[in-house]
């Protein structure tokens, strides 16, 4: 009978020794040092507008008619001029196309970056860097009708882009300002057959 009475005071020491260590790692948790409390993050529920950002505060200045016929000044364009040579040959505003011959395409700026100064000092043509999702494509030229820009595209590979073809691009801004001044000599080189590419 002893070892019973031995046995049960040796489980309720043991059943009072677990409850007293549970007690105290209970009263430890909700006693907290200064230095251990972690700041609580704020919480925002705040409206955020991206054009209240301060770089998004540049106005772009108000275009303002340069001359009495109400045209916009814009990048230094000659309107006279312009006009002179729309006068002299009509079928310029019936142009729909450009063509340039497409030189080199690469999926890297630095490649499609140096072909371009590559072909800048090959060709004696206007080249274009032109970013086409998800390529970099060197074009060449600014070529009024298909059969110049077919005359191009042999010069072309003749200097040994093989993979070169002519591409058709509507006309742009830069199409007139680099066409339109050669318009007025191109009437004079088509009378001498001259075997240069005229643009």
């Amino acid at each position: 009978m002893k070892d019973v009475r031995n046995i049960h005071k040796a489980e309720i020491a043991f059943a009072v020794f677990i409850l007293a260590v549970y007690a105290l790692s209970c009263g430890s948790l909700g006693r907290r040092r200064d230095g251990d409390v972690k700041p609580q993050r704020p919480h925002v529920e705040e409206h955020f507008t991206a054009i209240d950002l301060p770089e998004d505060s540049f106005r772009v200045p108000e275009r303002v008619p340069d001359d009495a016929s109400g045209r916009i000044s814009s990048g230094g364009i000659d309107w006279q001029t312009l006009d002179s040579l729309k006068q002299m040959d009509p079928t310029v505003d019936s142009v729909t196309a450009v063509y340039r011959v497409q030189l080199f395409a690469s999926q890297y700026f630095t490649d499609a970056g140096f072909e371009k100064e590559i072909a800048e000092d090959t060709f004696n043509e206007p080249v274009y860097l032109l970013y086409d999702v998800p390529y970099y494509k060197v074009l060449m030229g600014n070529c009024t009708s298909r059969e110049v820009g077919e005359r191009l595209l042999s010069k072309a590979r003749s200097l040994g882009y093989d993979n070169g073809w002519l591409v058709q691009f509507p006309p742009d801004s830069l199409y007139y300002m680099t066409i339109l001044p050669e318009k007025a000599t191109d009437a004079a080189d088509t009378t001498a057959a001259k075997p240069e590419i005229n643009r």
